[in-house]
């Protein structure tokens, strides 16, 4: 699964700010990924997120994209809206899948090494604690869910592609976003997000 994998450590876990030289093509799911980061970035919002989902939704000609990004951000979720023909209960279960995957990617991003890894807690003050071995299975428990997490993730965005009606088997290579489609330049929106640490 060396697409699933690249797609992963160069897109989801970097924020979309960095690109692999054999990225492969982008798909709805992408829109949904850059939707969810637009959500948690309103400092780089207007200046790359915004304009990186109207590319995608650009070259995928994904329907109604402007009223699903609003949604999809949480700026403004109506009861219904008869663009996206979602019903009420169809809102709020798109609302429960954004919520799902805000929680599988804080355990995606989650660094299981601090939990032993830190010089702290190898002194010999912590090393010999009653709590080690709990940390231990957290940390063992968290490393074997890698694999299963990041495949839950891209089940969130295929269902919620589904229930936008966006077809998730075509395709767009990051070349075309970017020649034809108006695709903005990561390196400023990387280096505002590397200065605000």
């Amino acid at each position: 699964m060396p697409i699933m994998q690249d797609r992963f450590a160069y897109r989801l876990c970097h924020d979309y700010l960095t690109f692999a030289n054999d990225e492969p093509p982008f798909t709805a799911c992408d829109a949904v990924a850059i939707s969810q980061l637009a959500a948690g970035s309103p400092s780089l919002l207007k200046d790359y997120y915004m304009p990186a989902f109207e590319a995608v939704a650009r070259g995928l000609q994904l329907r109604h994209a402007d009223v699903a990004f609003k949604m999809l951000t949480l700026k403004w979720v109506p009861e219904s809206h008869p663009l996206l023909r979602l019903d009420t209960l169809e809102v709020v279960a798109l609302w429960h899948l954004t919520q799902l995957r805000k929680a599988a990617m804080s355990m995606l991003r989650f660094d299981s090494g601090a939990l032993l890894g830190d010089h702290w807690l190898r002194s010999d003050l912590y090393r010999d604690r009653s709590y080690q071995p709990g940390l231990q299975a957290v940390q063992a428990w968290r490393e074997a869910s890698d694999a299963h997490i990041a495949s839950g993730v891209t089940l969130v965005d295929q269902a919620v592609c589904g229930m936008l009606g966006w077809d998730t088997g075509s395709t767009v290579t990051l070349r075309a976003l970017r020649s034809q489609f108006g695709y903005p330049d990561p390196g400023p929106a990387r280096e505002k997000w590397l200065d605000s640490f």
